[in-house]
């Protein structure tokens, strides 16, 4: 819906319009903790060597998003070939 309609539709029913910031809230740049979180998680997930370990820390890769699930998921997929190997 265009920004013309959905402001005509609030005047026509006088429904009250709520503050609008294009996304910008939305897309704003992640803190510097968060990415230190980040790094940190990498980091001792790339030194795990046991895979009950690594299991313990799937809720964290989760929370955490995409970046830390895909090293998570990577070393999880290491740690069982590595045990699998003759």
């Amino acid at each position: 819906m265009t920004y013309a309609r959905r402001y005509a539709l609030q005047a026509i029913v006088g429904v009250a319009a709520d503050d609008d910031d294009d996304g910008n809230a939305a897309s704003a740049a992640p803190s510097k903790q968060s990415t230190d979180e980040l790094a940190a998680f990498i980091a001792q997930v790339k030194a795990c060597t046991d895979l009950d370990a690594l299991r313990a820390m799937r809720a964290d890769a989760s929370r955490l998003g995409a970046a830390a699930y895909a090293a998570w998921s990577a070393k999880g997929q290491a740690l069982k070939a590595a045990a699998e190997a003759p």
